[in-house]
């Protein structure tokens, strides 16, 4: 058995982490400025990012503080997951919008600067924010729905918008080969570009990787399997909400840590791209994406609903299936870092 508290100090010490770094790449960000915009889309991601990891800490802090001391409310802590899941949605609209923020100064990148395009989309992630918690003070406040209603409610929609964030990421990677391919700017406006398209690059990665996987599992469980997973998870002291928090605790980790790499260091070449291959990247990519697609439509075909179904079971039964997609996936996603310059490497070699 898992000690009950071990996700929770765990996901404790990667916020406060994350809290950290996000102030740290805030602090570098205006300090190598360099006419960038005060308010940029890339230092409100970085705020939706602190204020994730200050909320999360706090929440774990207080069911903590409810473990071992006190005795909080069920309605309580249902209002204290509604204010997580406003939180962790921030995050998606901010990550989506850096992605907008990319493709359009990709494709139209004089009218970008004469629109002030990054300030007002950092705008609207503010604005997006407030939306989200005056939604959810209306809901309880005014219209009578219970904590519970409104966490089960507004999580479909939040799910729907980080479906939405993947999406206009892989808007971006197409907007990127297109721009590297056809782009004739000068040496110091295409390495600013480069060092935040890594940034945007390796948030769609980490958010395939690590963000993804607890989805699957929320949507399988309530949908589909009837609260066997939940029951199988609870013999390990856990469930399919702190598996999501303590995922995406790390993902935003992650972007953070390799946000504040990037704004410190100095890029000394910008990696060309040719188009052809660009373009079979992008192709293994996405290839290897559909078929772990593919491999979770397999498993929902499954629909085991009875008493006796056994989630160890069907975990064993679809390994195999499961391993190659797996592999090709990282492959795919490893080749992309190399192009992109992510990793340093002057061979790769892929046995498949």
């Amino acid at each position: 058995m898992v000690d009950v508290s071990f996700e929770r100090f765990t996901t404790l010490l990667v916020c406060c982490l994350s809290l950290l770094l996000s102030f740290a790449t805030v602090f570098v960000y205006f300090k190598n400025r360099n006419g960038s915009p005060v308010l940029g889309m890339l230092v409100a991601h970085t705020f939706s990012c602190a204020q994730f990891s200050f909320v999360c800490f706090s929440i774990i802090a207080l069911e903590l503080l409810d473990f071992y001391f006190t005795n909080l409310t069920m309605t309580f802590l249902y209002q204290l997951y509604s204010v997580f899941d406003v939180s962790q949605n921030t995050v998606y609209v901010s990550g989506a919008l850096l992605a907008v923020d990319r493709v359009v100064i990709m494709a139209q990148p004089v009218k970008y600067s004469i629109w002030n395009v990054s300030s007002k989309l950092a705008v609207f992630t503010s604005v997006a924010f407030f939306v989200n918690v005056a939604t959810i003070l209306t809901l309880q406040l005014l219209l009578g729905f219970s904590p519970f209603d409104v966490v089960l409610y507004l999580r479909d929609a939040y799910n729907g918008v980080f479906l939405l964030e993947i999406l206009l990421h892989f808007v971006f990677l197409v907007q990127c080969k297109i721009y590297y391919k056809r782009s004739k700017a000068n040496f110091h406006v295409k390495q600013q570009m480069h060092q935040t398209n890594q940034i945007t690059l390796f948030q769609l990665i980490s958010l395939l990787i690590l963000g993804i996987f607890p989805k699957i599992l929320y949507y399988l469980d309530w949908r589909l399997l009837d609260g066997a997973i939940t029951i199988f998870l609870i013999n390990w002291s856990t469930t399919v909400d702190a598996i999501d928090r303590a995922f995406f605790s790390l993902h935003v980790l992650l972007t953070s840590a390799f946000t504040l790499f990037k704004l410190k260091q100095k890029v000394k070449t910008v990696v060309g791209c040719k188009g052809s291959v660009s373009e079979t990247l992008l192709e293994k990519f996405t290839i290897s994406f559909a078929s772990f697609c593919l491999i979770v439509v397999i498993l929902v075909t499954f629909r085991y609903r009875n008493s006796s179904f056994s989630f160890g079971i069907l975990c064993a039964h679809m390994v195999t299936r499961v391993r190659y997609s797996f592999a090709c996936f990282f492959i795919a996603s490893f080749e992309i870092l190399v192009f992109y310059g992510l990793l340093d490497v002057k061979l790769l070699v892929v046995a498949t």
